[in-house]
């Protein structure tokens, strides 16, 4: 660990004083270190093997992580060294691993049998204490290797001959290039070379890189997305084929950067966390801000995982969903503030106001101000969810406001638990009810309050109030919405219902229908045939066609740090979801109805019939009277929670002609 750290600067680590909560920035992480089973929190590299399971790299041997538990590998199990910094899979299947000492080992992922490189003796010779930086290895066993704080490259035959030893260091005058050898099946070999040196026989690529600090700090080299990165100590280079350049410099020291997706990089920082950028250079996205970041993976679940060198690995599920952290994290409700930005109540009574990029804190307007926040329109003001008579500055017979309408086109309209209130003539009107109310909303020809067993309809011309007797609108009112033809109700116990006012049509929109639950908290209408639906175990988006639901269900597994949803806000193709456990943003693309194919990893271990273990002959010609059958198999998932179902059926093998 010693020799490697050297490289870092001589980071000093206090592995046992590590704290593993983390405050996230915009994705929401689960923090694995040692307490979950890896064998170190030193954590430098990982790779995803043809089997779903996740490896890791640390100073005190490698794991392997099937998405429920972690197995670890020590010398014993035959590694060359309990300090392993990186893994080079080949297309052999197998992967090969280097080590603190530069003697390589490899394994192939399905029998996990680690095997010395039976060349180390010579490896170590020539590489002497270089830190190793590429491996490859060629169709006919010869050995390619690179180092990173040295120009050239070592190739090993596969006889355990050098073929071929080209270090050197750059000499007054020599331009430095980052060479990128591309075999006909499209691996590559990675190393640097001076302008002085021969390249490797094999299709080159090269790229000329700045080199006014290249003797000073750690380096890193990557070709992404047909660009090169090349980073030593603070500083980055970006270059292309053209030789045309950009260099940034940042206060912390780069310790490892690569490819995030089709159009973004990332950087990883000593104590500096990880940042992602496009590939013009701009900072996207930083998090993880006070750690040691080395790698960045993406897996085949979209799921993201970031190793650092002091506080194991970090995983979210997705970087499609984006959370925001508040002093208090439980948020009530999403409405439109000043200038439709976004305005957010927290349940402990803070709001926030969404504007130029940021959230800025609310001051209410009543010292009494609560966990619902309303915007009045006529003056520009915020008040909370108050307590007393005096309401928007008129002394109104209310007992506190619990529900206002979100309807721009209509006058404002709030209610208390027994009263209604309707902006009109410069004041705001009271209309006394018989029936407790829970929620208010316009409807075409006069109001509708929804309460705790049913929906009432009030005229506004005659004050009459009317309850409708339709059984599914008999149930306790959670929300109430109105889109240009329908209004979407949202009930307790009796899911989501779609209410045409004008023909009095009904349609009900259950779990039965495919809703993650019949407990509706929030409906957010975007049209009159799609509505976003927040329940108490998860968020629903809503398409109806020819009077048939099509949901889509969004939850933890997908990022959310929650699945109770307190409420759901969208504009500008933005989603915003408020959870008991953070406030999220999602890009309402993001979760369309053409979902991408699901990587499915399941492989059978052992068959069982009558206690007696099968061979693979026994398990294809299985008879009627074998039917006491116990199986075993091996799966990877990242994609979901840990309670995962599987199916399966025995069929006639083989098929008939």
């Amino acid at each position: 660990m010693i020799s490697f750290l050297k490289y870092l600067g001589l980071i000093s680590i206090l592995l046992w004083c590590i704290p593993t909560q983390l405050c996230a920035q915009g994705l929401n992480f689960e923090n694995y270190s040692t307490h979950n089973g890896l064998p170190s929190a030193q954590v430098y590299h990982m790779y995803q093997d043809p089997f779903g399971d996740i490896w890791f790299a640390t100073d005190r041997g490698i794991a392997k992580y099937d998405g429920f538990t972690f197995e670890s590998f020590e010398q014993k199990d035959g590694l060359t060294s309990n300090t392993v910094f990186k893994f080079y899979p080949q297309k052999d299947s197998t992967v090969w691993c280097s080590t603190v000492n530069n003697s390589l080992f490899y394994f192939h992922p399905e029998s996990q049998v680690f095997e010395a490189y039976k060349f180390n003796d010579t490896l170590q010779k020539h590489a002497r204490n270089y830190l190793m930086d590429d491996v490859y290895l060629d169709p006919h066993n010869n050995l390619y290797l690179s180092f990173e704080n040295i120009c050239g490259h070592l190739i090993i035959d596969k006889e355990g001959h050098v073929e071929s030893q080209s270090f050197q260091n750059r000499r007054s005058g020599d331009l430095l290039s980052a060479v990128f050898n591309v075999d006909i099946e499209g691996e590559v070999f990675t190393y640097y070379k001076t302008s002085s040196m021969k390249k490797v026989p094999k299709y080159d690529i090269s790229y000329i890189v700045s080199s006014k600090t290249f003797n000073n700090g750690y380096k890193k080299c990557e070709l992404v997305n047909n660009k090169l990165l090349f980073s030593v100590g603070s500083n980055l280079t970006i270059s292309d084929h053209n030789g045309n350049c950009t260099e940034i410099d940042f206060e912390k020291d780069i310790i490892g950067l690569g490819g995030y997706d089709a159009n973004h990089f990332w950087l990883g920082f000593k104590t500096g966390g990880l940042k992602i950028f496009n590939m013009q250079g701009i900072e996207i996205d930083h998090y993880l801000s006070n750690k040691m970041v080395s790698f960045v993976l993406v897996d085949s679940h979209n799921g993201i995982w970031v190793s650092t060198l002091s506080n194991g690995v970090f995983f979210a599920h997705s970087d499609k969903i984006r959370k925001f952290n508040f002093k208090h994290n439980s948020i009530f409700s999403l409405s439109a503030g000043l200038n439709q930005n976004l305005l957010v109540s927290t349940i402990e009574g803070n709001a926030y106001i969404f504007n130029e990029k940021k959230f800025q804190p609310i001051k209410i307007s009543d010292s009494e101000a609560g966990n619902r926040i309303y915007f009045k329109k006529q003056d520009s003001s915020y008040f909370g969810h108050l307590n007393k008579r005096n309401v928007f500055g008129e002394d109104l017979n209310s007992s506190g406001i619990i529900d206002f309408s979100e309807n721009d086109l209509k006058p404002s309209l709030f209610c208390s638990p027994w009263s209604a209130f309707i902006w009109r003539d410069s004041a705001y009107h009271e209309h006394q009810m018989l029936q407790r109310i829970s929620q208010v909303e316009w409807a075409e020809d006069g109001i509708f309050f929804g309460t705790y067993n049913a929906l009432y309809f009030f005229d506004t011309l005659t004050l009459a109030i009317e309850k409708l007797n339709h059984p599914e609108l008999q149930f306790r009112t959670t929300d109430i919405k109105m889109s240009k033809s329908y209004h979407y109700i949202g009930t307790s116990g009796n899911g989501l219902i779609k209410y045409n006012e004008r023909t009095g049509d009904v349609q009900k929109i259950t779990t039965r229908e495919g809703l993650s639950s019949d407990i509706v908290n929030e409906v957010f209408p975007e049209n009159d045939s799609t509505v976003w639906v927040a329940t108490t175990a998860g968020l629903n988006y809503v398409v109806s066609r020819d009077n048939k639901a099509y949901i889509r269900q969004i939850k933890i597994e997908d990022g959310l740090p929650d699945n109770d949803i307190t409420d759901v806000y969208v504009q500008n193709n933005q989603v915003w979801i408020a959870t008991r456990s953070g406030l999220c943003l999602l890009d309402k693309n993001t979760f369309e109805f053409s979902k991408p194919t699901l990587n499915v990893y399941l492989f059978w271990e052992d068959v069982y019939c009558n206690e007696m273990l099968l061979n693979q002959v026994d398990q294809n010609q299985l008879s009627h009277k074998q039917n006491n059958m116990r199986m075993t198999f091996h799966t990877a998932y990242f994609g979901g929670n840990k309670n995962i179902k599987f199916r399966y059926k025995l069929v006639v093998f083989p098929p008939p002609k």
